[in-house]
């Protein structure tokens, strides 16, 4: 929360800076390789994560950095494995971090990562429920589309834990691929 309102008060101070730049998207995300977990019930989370990323480089570079804030909004899919039913839970979290951008002519390639408070509302034998952190690494590529509008296309692995708050804290781990939309500004 301090990371992100750190970022809007700087972007606020920085406006009449025309070097600086703002990118603002959404991504989706699908779990491809997804925790098993010790009952074997797979979970298999779907990550909506809209962002705000507020480049640190003047725009004429190639090379960028960022800081990113992106809320976490996931629902997750259980499928048990005694019944071979899915049950829907949710995770809830905002994450915030630094990302490295090299702009070629017509698309970018990027890489990230960060980390921050998250919800999951499942508890199991590896992970107990509530109140979490997760960290995220994260690269991809995006193309400009239109008129500063990019389309990218993503993977990320995240792992969440309690940070040994509460038993059991194994953790849990899910690698993605994701597509997103953005607009700079």
């Amino acid at each position: 929360i301090f990371l992100f309102l750190g970022v809007f008060l700087f972007s606020i101070v920085s406006n009449a800076q025309v070097s600086r730049k703002r990118e603002l998207g959404i991504r989706v995300a699908y779990g491809f390789i997804n925790q098993v977990l010790p009952e074997k019930d797979i979970y298999r989370p779907v990550l909506v994560l809209p962002y705000f990323n507020y480049y640190l480089s003047r725009r004429e570079k190639r090379s960028k950095f960022s800081l990113y804030v992106e809320p976490q909004i996931t629902p997750v899919f259980v499928e048990y494995e005694n019944s071979g039913k899915d049950q829907f839970e949710k995770e809830l979290g905002i994450n915030g971090g630094v990302s490295y951008s090299y702009w070629f002519n017509w698309f970018s390639i990027y890489a990230g990562l960060g980390s921050g408070p998250d919800y999951i509302s499942i508890a199991t034998k590896r992970q107990a429920s509530g109140f979490i952190c997760s960290d995220n690494r994260f690269g991809g590529i995006k193309r400009e589309i239109k008129d500063n509008c990019y389309v990218d296309l993503h993977v990320r692995r995240r792992h969440m834990s309690n940070a040994g708050l509460q038993n059991p804290n194994k953790g849990i781990n899910n690698f993605f691929a994701g597509i997103g939309i953005s607009k700079f500004y």
